[in-house]
This record gives C-alpha cells, sequence and structure tokens, in this order.
C-alpha cells in the first residue's frame, strides 16, 4: 500500500499514523485544516505532503481528494482519522447534561465526525471502483459502541460511522474495496492536558494491561488493516482499549 491519504494528519493520532505509513515506504498526503505549521512539518519530516481542507466542506474535500490522487499519482486507501476538535474552547460541551446540548453543537460535531467522513468516502469511491481497489478506515470510539454519559454529541456522531462502515462493506466488496474501523479508547494524547494530572491515574487503574494507549499502538493497527494481511477483514469494528471495557 503506497499512496494513501490520512485526514487529520497534524493531530496526535493522525500524526502517528503518518509517521508509521512512511516508515514502511508509503507515500502520505494528510489533510489539516487549521495546524499548518505543525502538518507542514511532519510532511516535510516524512517526505510527504500536506493540504489543506475543511472537512466541513463538501467542495473543499472533493478539491482536497483530487489534489492528493493528483499528488500521488493515485490513491489506494483512506485514513478518516479528522474529528471535532475537542480542547479548553470547544470541551464546554462535553460535561453539560443532555438537554443543555444546543442544536448547533449537534451540527458543527456531525458536520465534521460523521458528515465529513461520509463526503470523504463519497469523493473517493469513483477513483477506487475504477481501479476495482481500495482501503477505508474510519475513526469511531468506544463510547459510540457501549454508550456513554457525556460528549453526547461526539458519540451519536461517532455511534454513526460505526453503522456507515457495516452497512458499506457489502456493497464496496464487490469492488476490491474494504472498509473498517477503529474504536479507540483511552488513547494518551493532548485531550488529556486539558484535565487534572489524577484523572490520567484513574485511567490506568480501569485498564487491564495498566497504561493507557498510544497514537503509535493505533498506527500499527492502521498499518495492519490496510496491509495485505487487512485484505479479507471488512466490516469490521475494532475496539482498542487495553481491556478497559471488559
Amino acid at each position: 500500500m503506497k499512496k494513501i491519504l490520512v485526514t487529520g494528519g497534524s493531530g496526535d493520532i493522525g500524526e502517528a499514523i503518518c509517521r508509521t505509513l512512511a516508515s514502511s515506504g508509503a507515500h502520505v498526503v494528510l489533510q489539516y485544516h487549521q495546524a499548518q505549521k505543525r502538518a507542514q512539518a511532519i510532511a516535510k519530516e516524512i517526505k510527504g505532503h500536506a493540504l489543506q481542507a475543511d472537512l466541513a466542506s463538501e467542495v473543499e474535500i472533493k478539491k482536497m481528494i483530487q489534489q492528493a490522487s493528483k499528488h500521488l499519482g493515485g490513491l489506494e486507501a483512506l485514513i478518516n482519522v479528522a474529528g471535532f476538535p475537542i480542547n479548553k474552547k470547544t470541551r464546554s460541551y462535553w460535561d453539560l447534561p443532555f438537554e443543555k446540548i444546543s442544536r448547533k453543537m449537534f451540527e458543527d460535531v456531525f458536520a465534521i465526525d460523521t458528515l465529513g467522513t461520509i463526503s470523504c468516502i463519497q469523493a473517493v469511491l469513483p477513483i477506487f471502483k475504477k481501479q476495482k481497489f481500495g482501503k477505508i478506515i474510519n475513526f469511531a470510539s468506544s463510547s459510540a459502541l457501549l454508550g456513554h454519559n457525556q460528549g453526547y454529541p461526539f458519540n451519536v456522531a461517532k455511534a454513526g460511522l460505526i453503522n456507515l462502515t457495516k452497512s458499506l462493506a457489502p456493497e464496496l466488496g464487490p469492488y476490491g474495496i474494504t472498509i473498517n474501523a477503529i474504536a479507540p479508547c483511552s488513547i494518551r494524547t493532548h485531550w488529556l492536558d486539558h484535565y487534572p494530572k489524577h484523572v490520567e491515574t484513574q485511567l490506568k487503574k480501569k485498564i487491564p494491561l495498566g497504561r493507557l494507549g498510544t497514537p503509535e499502538d493505533v498506527a500499527q493497527l492502521v498499518s495492519f488493516l490496510i496491509s495485505t494481511g487487512g485484505d479479507w477483514l471488512t466490516g469490521q469494528i475494532y475496539l482498542m482499549d487495553g481491556g478497559e471495557t471488559l
């Protein structure tokens, strides 16, 4: 697998995926929205290419797919990592009771996490169908599988991607296209920096393997799924939680 587009490539998990794939010889284009300096630095280090695109815009998504395909001389895999940013400014909705969350907040999260992913897949399918090959990996969440009484917009948006993944697999299979999803839980990224230190300690105690997952752990699963080892895997949801939800 040599020609790969990674959305959200400037985030912690996206960066790890880009670096892991590039180290195995892949040619990577990474999408970013606002983190231009970080994205360009990553692209330079992995000898890849960075593209700016707002994934809330169907027009920009189509342009991104065209540019990525042109730069790489084709596309073989689409890794949909990008999601609505959770930071100090936006995480206020996370702890709100359901009835206090505005419709706009749901719409903002859905626009990136669900509709953005849908539009990326729709834009790349003509390429994959024509060549009778392609691999798609979506990013869901453990909370989308199991439910969680916080972060309702995120949970519901990611649950939609789980159903999308399972529903599309039978349609895309005859074209030689696989589609799977990864549902991470308790991965050590910068989102934890917005919480008190004791939160990380408490999380570790819930995990049988005794540590949080790392972006590199996630990247290794992505690498396997887009390798020949993942050729007969489709429509699956891979829960990565170190045993936390058992």
